[in-house]
């Protein structure tokens, strides 16, 4: 596995792409800010349920992501979760030089195999006769809220399995029973540049958030990062 490569410390800016159904505000969003910010450092936390979750589209999400990197100046380390993390690997594809490192976690690649896998076959097709379907919305304590098929369709138009052509970690459980571990596995043989991290945890990682900073800390060199901020800091 070919995956390391020293940053460039000049104007590395850093993002957390959360789920499908969570937001800036999630768990792993806080958590992961509350992390950067012990070491100095900003971490963005786009909200990617756009136009809203009810009309969710991955184009609004990446214009989401566009609009961010429109903000600044410097290449991207970032970090995506489920959905975040499939989308974090798609805006990387499409755009290759802006992106230094990137660390997903129970990516969610080949989204149009996965839902029917998720919901089967029934719900999948309650869904297209509906045309919406309700999910728990975790950014309202679970409230169901209903998500149009347009989301489904608009997600078949991409790549399910986009190639970044950065160094790249996975971090996966392997009792993920939405995701399947081996979904990782066979992305991680097919890349080169992509290192795989296999825990013991379902979807959530809830139980190794700790894990999860170390390995983030150690592959974006964060303590490297934080000295030459501090170094080249106007306010010196």
């Amino acid at each position: 596995v070919r995956v390391s490569k020293t940053l460039t410390m000049s104007n590395i800016r850093f993002a957390y792409l959360h789920g499908f159904a969570s937001g800036p505000k999630g768990n792993k969003a806080v958590s992961l800010t509350d992390f950067f910010a012990e070491h100095g450092l900003q971490l963005h936390c786009p909200d990617l349920s756009l136009p809203s979750l009810t009309n969710l589209t991955t184009n609004a999400s990446l214009e989401a992501i566009d609009k961010l990197d429109q903000q600044g100046h410097g290449k991207w380390c970032i970090i995506g979760s489920s959905r975040g993390g499939s989308l974090a690997a798609l805006w990387a594809s499409i755009n290759p030089s802006k992106v230094e490192k990137v660390v997903m976690m129970c990516p969610a690649f080949s989204g149009s195999d996965l839902w029917p896998k998720i919901l089967g076959n029934e719900k999948m097709a309650l869904w297209e006769k509906q045309g919406y379907l309700e999910f728990a919305d975790f950014t309202q304590d679970g409230k169901l809220t209903p998500v149009h098929y347009g989301y489904y369709k608009n997600l078949l138009e991409f790549p399910q399995t986009p190639s970044v052509s950065c160094p790249a970690l996975i971090i996966h459980g392997t009792k993920d029973e939405m995701v399947p571990i081996d979904i990782s596995r066979e992305y991680a043989k097919k890349h080169d540049n992509v290192k795989l991290v296999e825990v013991e945890d379902d979807h959530s990682l809830g139980s190794h958030y700790d894990l999860i900073k170390s390995q983030i800390a150690d592959f974006f060199e964060l303590k490297k990062v934080q000295e030459n901020c501090s170094v080249n800091s106007p306010f010196d």
